[in-house]
């Protein structure tokens, strides 16, 4: 018998969220092979580049109609990650600014918290970023380490916002 390889995957890739079928969830980032072998869940802690910040809705059962929520776009990802208050106040911490436009360029590292605590008490398994800039050759500084990144982040915002060079 052939065994489907959706199998060897985590349950919510074989049936993604209906509402938000685009967000990056906990479920992307486990690595099935290292889990069949250690016979539990282990997950990916990948380094990606913060390629966008956007605005956008976010569905659930309490609220049908969708609340506003900071999303973190990659670099060669289609997937986004919605920010909680958690991962907002890591993303102001490594920035040195509490205006995500800021975090564009960065590039950070997500790890799999397996015990986060919900907004209802409970615990579970989210993405969470390391507090701490991912290191490496593509790895930018963090913005007050290097005038030159603290420039190339206030142009990419001030196009962002239409503004021309200059402009206060």
């Amino acid at each position: 018998m052939t065994i489907d390889k959706r199998l060897t995957r985590h349950w919510k890739t074989v049936r993604p969220s209906k509402s938000n079928p685009d967000h990056l969830s906990h479920a992307h980032l486990l690595d099935s092979a290292a889990s069949e072998t250690a016979r539990r869940d282990v997950y990916h802690s990948p380094s990606v580049k913060i390629a966008d910040v956007s605005i956008g809705l976010v569905k659930s059962q309490e609220s049908p109609n969708g609340d506003d929520m900071i999303f973190l776009h990659f670099d060669g990802q289609s997937k986004k990650l919605g920010l909680n208050t958690t991962n907002s106040k890591t993303m102001q911490a490594l920035s040195g600014s509490a205006a995500p436009i800021r975090w564009v360029g960065l590039t950070i590292t997500l790890y799999v918290d397996p015990q986060a605590k919900y907004p209802k008490g409970e615990k579970g398994p989210a993405i969470r970023i390391r507090p701490m800039l991912a290191k490496g050759p593509d790895a930018p500084p963090p913005p007050e380490a290097e005038p030159p990144d603290v420039q190339r982040l206030e142009d990419v915002r001030d196009e962002k916002l239409g503004r021309e060079p200059g402009d206060d």
